[in-house]
C-alpha cells in the first residue's frame, strides 16, 4: 500500500475545490475533527500516568500538601474525598519530601481548642471531656516525636476525684503506637515513653501506664519486673564490653594483615556481685589516756572542848600517800588518820588504743576472666601471571601477633585469661547472583510507553486516512465528471463530481446570447473559469 505524497495531495485539494460549497464545508469540518482528535490522543499519551499519593486527607493538610507540591512544581490532581494524585514514578519521592517537611500533619486538635468560643451553658462534663481529649492529643503529639514511631494514640483513665480516701482511685493510661516499617523500640526508649506519660498526669503510677506496638505486643511486660531489667542491662554491658575487645583486636591486626584476613572474638565473664566490707582495726602501740578523773576528801574530827587558841586550831601533819596505776584504769585510795584529821584522795584515768574503722564497697562488673579467640587469613601475594599466592603466617608472626593481641586485652594470667590465634585460608566469597531482571511490563514507565506509541500510532492512522479518503473523493470525482470541449484559448476543466448535464460549447462566434445565458445559470463557476481563461490568453 503506498502511502499520498505531498503532489498527490495538492492534487486531490484542487479536485475537492470544485466540490458543493456545503460539500466541501462538511469535509472541512470532518477534517478539522479528525485533526482535533488525533491531537487530543497525542497530548493525552505525552500526560503521565497518575498514582495516588495521600487519600482521607483534611482541608487543612491537602492545602499544605497541595502548596508543597506546587513550590516544587510537580503536577498533581485533587479528587474527591482529599485524595491527592501525583505522577506515579515520584509517588514515593514525594512522600519523603513531604515527610521531611511535616506534611501531612494530624488533624487532632490538641489544646488549640481551648482557645476557641465556648458556647453559652456547656457543661461541666463536656468541659473535662473536652480537656482530657486535648490532654491525650498532646501526649500523642510529644511521643510521635520519637524516632521510629510513626504516630501514636493515648487513652487516659482518670477516676472521678472522691472526698473519701477509702473510694479513690489511681488514674491509668494505655499508648498504642505505629512504628514505621522495619522499626523497633529500645527498652530506653519504651521506659520513657512510659515516665513521659506518667509525669504528664497527678498521680498516675509509672505501673499503670501499658504501652502496645501496632502488632499487638506489650512492650511494657518487662518493665514491670526490676529483676529482669537489671539482668538485661548486665547483658547489654556484656555484649558492648565484648564487642569493644574485638574492636580493638581487629584495628589492631587489620593494617598488618588486610581488612578482609582477619577475625576476632571476645567472650568475657563478668561478676556483678556487690560487696561490701567493714574493718575495725586496734594499734596496741600507742595508747592514749582518754579521760582522767581526780576526787580529794578530807575531814578533821577534833575533840569537842579544850582551851580555845592557837594550839587547839593547827593543822595535823603531813600525811603518806602511795601512789598505784594498774592498765587502763587505776584507782587511789588513802585514808589516814591523824590528830584526828581524815583525808582522802581518788584518781581515776581510762585509757584509749588507736582504732581505725574502714567502709569498703566493691563495685560489680568486675572482669574475672577473659577468653580470647582470632582468625587470620594466609597471606595473599601477587604471583606470575597475575595469579594470587597464598602463604600461611610462620609462628613468630603468631606469636607476635598473639603478644599485641595480649596487650589490647589487658590480658592477666592470674586471672585465667586465654588468647588463641589460629591461621587458616579463609573460603574465597563468590561474586553475588545478579537480582532477576523486572519484566518489562512491571517498570513503572511500561504504562507510558504504551499509552505514548498507541497515541503516536493512532495519530499516524488518523492522518493517512484522512489523506487516503481525500485521494479517494478527488478520484471520485475525475471518474464521474463528463469530459468538456473547450473553445480555442479555453482551459479543460472537469465537470463537478455531480453529474450533470453535457454542455457544448460552441466556438464564440456561433454562440448564441440565449446558449451563453443558459449555460451561466447551469454552471457559474465554468463561466467564470472560461471568461479567466480568454481574459489571460488575451494578455
Amino acid at each position: 500500500m503506498a502511502l499520498p505524497t505531498v503532489q498527490d495531495a495538492g492534487a486531490n485539494i484542487d479536485d475537492m475545490s470544485r466540490l458543493p460549497v456545503v460539500r466541501q464545508l462538511g469535509f472541512m469540518i470532518g477534517l478539522a475533527a479528525a485533526v482535533a482528535v488525533g491531537v487530543g490522543v497525542v497530548l493525552w499519551s505525552q500526560q503521565p500516568s497518575f498514582a495516588l499519593l495521600y487519600s482521607n486527607l483534611s482541608e487543612k493538610d491537602s492545602s499544605g500538601v497541595i502548596d508543597a507540591l506546587e513550590k516544587s512544581k510537580t503536577p498533581y490532581q485533587v479528587s474527591g474525598q482529599g485524595s491527592v494524585l501525583v505522577p506515579a514514578d515520584k509517588v514515593h519521592d514525594m512522600r519523603i519530601k513531604l515527610a521531611a517537611q511535616g506534611l501531612p500533619r494530624s488533624n487532632a486538635v490538641g489544646f488549640e481548642s481551648l482557645n476557641e468560643g465556648q458556647g453559652f451553658g456547656v457543661s461541666q462534663f463536656m468541659e473535662n471531656a473536652r480537656y482530657q481529649r486535648a490532654l491525650e492529643v498532646e501526649l500523642s503529639r510529644s511521643i510521635s516525636t520519637i524516632a521510629n514511631v510513626e504516630n501514636a494514640r493515648v487513652h487516659l483513665a482518670i477516676p472521678k476525684r472522691s472526698v473519701f480516701l477509702r473510694d479513690r482511685q489511681k488514674p491509668s493510661a494505655s499508648v498504642l503506637l505505629n512504628l514505621y516499617a522495619g522499626r523497633t523500640l529500645e527498652d530506653e526508649q519504651v521506659a520513657a515513653i512510659t515516665h513521659l506519660v506518667s509525669s504528664s498526669i497527678p498521680e498516675l503510677d509509672a505501673s499503670q501506664v501499658t504501652i502496645v506496638d501496632q502488632r499487638g505486643r506489650l512492650l511494657t511486660a518487662q518493665q514491670r519486673s526490676g529483676e529482669s531489667a537489671l539482668t538485661a542491662a548486665q547483658f547489654d554491658y556484656t555484649q558492648k564490653l565484648e564487642k569493644l575487645y574485638a574492636e580493638r583486636i581487629e584495628d589492631l591486626l587489620v593494617p598488618i594483615v588486610g581488612k578482609e584476613a582477619v577475625r576476632a572474638q571476645v567472650a568475657a565473664e563478668i561478676d556483678f556481685t556487690t560487696e561490701e566490707k567493714t574493718a575495725e582495726v586496734f594499734n596496741p602501740e600507742t595508747p592514749v589516756v582518754r579521760s582522767e578523773q581526780l576526787m580529794q576528801e578530807r575531814m578533821t574530827n577534833g575533840a569537842d572542848g579544850g582551851v580555845p587558841g592557837a594550839l587547839s586550831n593547827q593543822p595535823p601533819a603531813a600525811a603518806q600517800v602511795p601512789e598505784q596505776a594498774a592498765g587502763a584504769k587505776a584507782t587511789t585510795e588513802t585514808t589516814a588518820t591523824q590528830q584526828g584529821v581524815n583525808s582522802k584522795q581518788k584518781t581515776v584515768k581510762n585509757y584509749e588504743l588507736d582504732r581505725t574503722i574502714s567502709h569498703t564497697r566493691l563495685g560489680s562488673g568486675v572482669i574475672k576472666r577473659l577468653t580470647v579467640a582470632v582468625v587470620l587469613d594466609d597471606k595473599v601475594t601477587p604471583g606470575d601471571g597475575g595469579t594470587l599466592v597464598r602463604t600461611p603466617h610462620s609462628p613468630e608472626d603468631i606469636e607476635r601477633f598473639s603478644g599485641l593481641v595480649k596487650e589490647a586485652v589487658g590480658f592477666d594470667e592470674k586471672r585465667g585469661d586465654r588468647v588463641n590465634i589460629v591461621n587458616t585460608p579463609f573460603s574465597v566469597p563468590q561474586a553475588p547472583e545478579p537480582l532477576p531482571a523486572v519484566p518489562l511490563w512491571q517498570r513503572p514507565d511500561f504504562w507510558d510507553k504504551v499509552k505514548q506509541g498507541f497515541g503516536w500510532a493512532l495519530a499516524a492512522i488518523l492522518v493517512i486516512g484522512v489523506l487516503r479518503l481525500m485521494g479517494q473523493i478527488a478520484k471520485s470525482i475525475r471518474e464521474n465528471a463528463p469530459a468538456l470541449r473547450t473553445v480555442p484559448g479555453m482551459p479543460q476543466l472537469a465537470a463537478e463530481a455531480t453529474p450533470q448535464p453535457q454542455i457544448q460549447i460552441k466556438p464564440p462566434e456561433n454562440m448564441t446570447l440565449n446558449a451563453v445565458k443558459d449555460l451561466a445559470k447551469q454552471d457559474p463557476k465554468l463561466v467564470a473559469q472560461v471568461v479567466k481563461g480568454w481574459v489571460s490568453s488575451d494578455g
